[in-house]
């Protein structure tokens, strides 16, 4: 979403949204994620009346084998946002978080 935003201001080549919106706009995120993960419980209690999603399970790889597979999350959202402000400006972009964290403590 912030990039969306990101972009939104170039192309109405005005400036990137203030701190204060971004930090909305963080927050309104969190509240989002909060939200899907209570669906996701709700649907899961549902389904197989289990509280906690599985962390681990038997699949088999390419060669047929059976093999403990752990569950882990991905961490695509971090990868995908250092990409793209290394293709924009980026700098400008780690230069204000630094100094919101700087200044939040």
């Amino acid at each position: 979403m912030l990039l969306t935003l990101e972009q939104d201001a170039k192309r109405q080549r005005l400036p990137m949204p203030s701190l204060e919106q971004l930090e909305r706009v963080a927050d309104s995120r969190g509240t989002l994620d909060k939200v899907v993960q209570e669906r996701e419980d709700a649907l899961r209690l549902l389904q197989t009346a289990q509280e906690k999603a599985r962390s681990h399970a038997w699949i088999r790889d390419i060669f047929g084998r059976s093999i403990w597979h752990k569950f882990k999350k991905l961490r695509l959202e971090k990868q995908v946002h250092i990409k793209a402000n290394k293709k924009s400006s980026g700098e400008k972009v780690r230069k204000i978080s630094s100094e919101r964290v700087s200044t939040s403590f």
